[in-house]
């Protein structure tokens, strides 16, 4: 049956209600504005540290979190780190930025997912996306890992959005994905697909262009044509996405982690086309290995996100 015969006989939302949503959704987190004049602070070469120090201080429970952080296992430093100004130094102006924008997407997300039960198989499938997404980055030794990683995070978070703002409607576009593609439900309803109203979420958000990109494309790296798009990073968060969806694929038909063997590694490999080999400069033993470890590196992404 033609997909027009089955969408319902509704008028979708439109762009502009999604975008009114999205202003009101600007002024909500009251840590918001700190992390945005120390991340604006961060990236200043003439900005000193005593400055920054003085911003992030000025939000109690972010001041905690930067020295939570400082004193982690991940870092591992011989002592206490007592200051903000400190944890700045030792860690570094650049990785402190990454952690900011990783802990402003998990407070984004959180507000988001609220008490939905919907919610919680959008963030599981972000949280697997992301580990295997900075699991890929860390092997093909890319410099951006934690880019990926916030990538990862976010590359759904229009999905979170819609559901957040207009729940009734998102619950009919999920009724109507059993006759229709995610995308085509998600046009009949809503007048966009979630992934573009994900991109303008990150883009009122300020984040830098290279996240709205990835989110924008990450279901389909191939359908622009933009030249000077991330297209490995677009294909290394596609790629993880797909993996993250036969892991809970695994999940839900009650594979436990032993039993993600090396031959169910192997047709998960198989599944990825020439095309995205290419793109990331793998094989297929590659990323079967990499799922084959996936339940593992995700138990340890765990720990450190949640």
């Amino acid at each position: 049956m033609a997909p027009e015969a089955i969408a319902p006989q509704v008028t979708p939302l439109g762009a502009r209600r999604i975008e009114q949503a999205i202003s009101r959704l600007q002024a909500l987190p009251a840590f918001y504005p700190t992390v945005q004049k120390a991340l604006q602070l961060l990236e200043d070469p003439l900005s000193t540290n005593g400055h920054i120090q003085q911003v992030l201080s000025s939000d109690a429970a972010l001041a905690a979190r930067i020295l939570r952080w400082a004193n982690s296992a991940y870092f591992g430093f011989y002592e206490q780190v007592r200051t903000i100004s400190l944890a700045v130094s030792l860690i570094g102006r650049e990785k402190v930025s990454a952690l900011l924008r990783r802990y402003l997407a998990e407070e984004l997300i959180s507000m988001l997912s609220g008490r939905k039960p919907a919610a919680r198989q959008i963030r599981e499938i972000s949280l697997a996306t992301a580990t295997a997404a900075h699991a890929m980055a860390e092997r093909l030794l890319r410099s951006d890992k934690e880019e990926i990683l916030l990538a990862g995070l976010l590359h759904n978070i229009g999905e979170l959005l819609l559901l957040s703002q207009f729940r009734d409607s998102y619950e009919e576009m999920l009724r109507l994905t059993d006759h229709l593609s995610r995308e085509e439900a998600e046009q009949a309803i809503f007048g966009v697909e979630s992934r573009l109203a994900g991109k303008w979420l990150l883009e009122a958000w300020h984040f830098p262009p290279f996240f709205p990109t990835v989110v924008e494309r990450c279901v389909d790296p191939w359908s622009s044509h933009f030249s000077e798009a991330p297209m490995a990073a677009i294909v290394l968060v596609h790629t993880a996405r797909r993996m993250a969806e036969a892991w809970m694929e695994d999940a839900r038909s009650g594979r436990e982690s032993e039993d993600i063997n090396a031959e169910r590694a192997e047709a998960v490999a198989q599944s990825f086309s020439p095309r995205v080999l290419g793109a990331l400069e793998v094989d297929r033993p590659f990323l079967a290995d990499l799922y084959l470890r996936l339940p593992g590196e995700l138990q340890r992404w765990r720990e450190i996100l949640e």
